[in-house]
Formats: C-alpha cells, sequence, structure tokens
C-alpha cells in the first residue's frame, strides 16, 4: 500500500492480494475508513478473512486490555501480572499454556493437525519512565529496579501494544479454527 499527502486527504493505493490490480481513493486519513476498505478487499481476495471475520467484535476487548495493560506496566523479568493475564486469556480460548518461560515468558500452543507452524510473539517489559501523557489510563506505578532503586515505570515504547495484539490475533485463531490447520 502507497500513500501519498495531499494536505488533508491522502490517497491510498490499495492492492487486491490474489489479483493484484490497485484501486486508489481520496480520503481523510481515518483508522475506520481504512480498516472498512481493507476488510472489504479481504473478503474479495483473501482467505485471511476466515480468519479475520472476529476482528470486530473484538476491538472492544482489546481496547479494555490494552488501557489495563498500559496503567500497569511492569520492567523487564518483572512482568508477572502481565503474563498471568496472557496466560489466563490464551487458556480461556483452548491454548495449551507454559508459563515462567525465561522467567516471566509465556508460551501458547494451539494445535489442529498436521500442517505449518505459526508463531506469534511479543514483549511484556516497560521502561523505567515517569509517564506524563495525561490520559486517563496512564501509568502511576513505581517499582524496584535490578540496582535497589525506586523508579516510576511505564510503557514508552509499545509493549502494552505487543501484548494486545497477540492475545487479539490468538483469538482470532482459536475462533476460527475451521479455516486453518498445523500448529
Amino acid at each position: 500500500m502507497g500513500k501519498f499527502a495531499t494536505g488533508d486527504y491522502v490517497k491510498v493505493e490499495f492492492k487486491h492480494e490474489t489479483s493484484g490490480e490497485s484501486e486508489w481513493m481520496w480520503q481523510r486519513p481515518t483508522f475506520t475508513r481504512v480498516y472498512e476498505k481493507f476488510r472489504a478487499m479481504a473478503v474479495k481476495s483473501s482467505p485471511s478473512e476466515r480468519v479475520l471475520v472476529h476482528l470486530e467484535g473484538l476491538l472492544p476487548e482489546l481496547e479494555t486490555i490494552y488501557k489495563d495493560i498500559h496503567s500497569h506496566p511492569e520492567l523487564s523479568m518483572q512482568e508477572e501480572r502481565t503474563a498471568g493475564a496472557a496466560a489466563d486469556r490464551l487458556r480461556g480460548v483452548g491454548y495449551e499454556v507454559t508459563t515462567g518461560v525465561g522467567k516471566t515468558g509465556v508460551v501458547g500452543a494451539l494445535r489442529k493437525g498436521e500442517g505449518p507452524t505459526v508463531m506469534l510473539r511479543a514483549d511484556m517489559d516497560a521502561l523505567p519512565v515517569q509517564e506524563a501523557t495525561g490520559l486517563p489510563y496512564a501509568s502511576k506505578i513505581t517499582a524496584t529496579d535490578s540496582t535497589g532503586k525506586l523508579v516510576p515505570v511505564m510503557h514508552a515504547c509499545g509493549h502494552d501494544m505487543h501484548v494486545t495484539w497477540l492475545i487479539g490475533a490468538s483469538k482470532l485463531f482459536a475462533k476460527s479454527r475451521d479455516a486453518w490447520k498445523g500448529n
């Protein structure tokens, strides 16, 4: 997909995966418009639509998960709460779950016969940084770092979103078992 800015609008190219045909449209760059267009194209051109069909229904839950993880950051090797939340959500949709991998890591396996293996990975740790975003779900957390110093903690590099999309993708695979096979 290519984007070319022109004033308030963006010319967006949508390329069909199977046919290779391009379609252009001018629009304000909003998430909703881009999402709707990609969704419509997925129906026409992609077997992934059978997996993505449940995405829209997950968005409110994923936003709640994101805000919770963002407001409860944990330093590296201290991600007990975040790891627990990820493990619980994986178990809740049928994954075999192993915890404590490398101390706080979580591995979930969803199997359905012979076939390719898909692996997804997300970082969970936050940084020793004071959050000053003013968001209603901003972190107010402090923690003891590896040197014994009490530090403020926030998700300043997107790992809160990593965990959120991983939970979302895992749920999509679990809800669409009829669309794939493998590990």
